[in-house]
């Protein structure tokens, strides 16, 4: 496997509604949660399922947030 592949397989994007966010590895190692559409990651983390877990409780979180404005 080339290791352009091997990077995008570790990409995992989660979705809810129109927010989006990607969880990837860096280029030191760690696993940064981003907000779909920005570059700076909102959080940074030495294991991908917590990376994972955070991403998805972000999306709870905004999609709850949108509900309650009547989006």
């Amino acid at each position: 496997m080339k290791a352009s592949s091997a990077v995008e397989s570790l990409v995992t994007h989660l979705r809810y509604a129109e927010i989006k966010f990607t969880v990837k590895q860096s280029g030191q190692g760690s696993w940064v949660v981003c907000e779909g559409g920005f570059e700076k990651p909102l959080a940074d983390f030495d294991n991908r399922d917590d990376a994972i877990d955070y991403a998805r409780e972000r999306s709870s979180n905004e999609a709850a947030r949108d509900c309650n404005r009547g989006r």
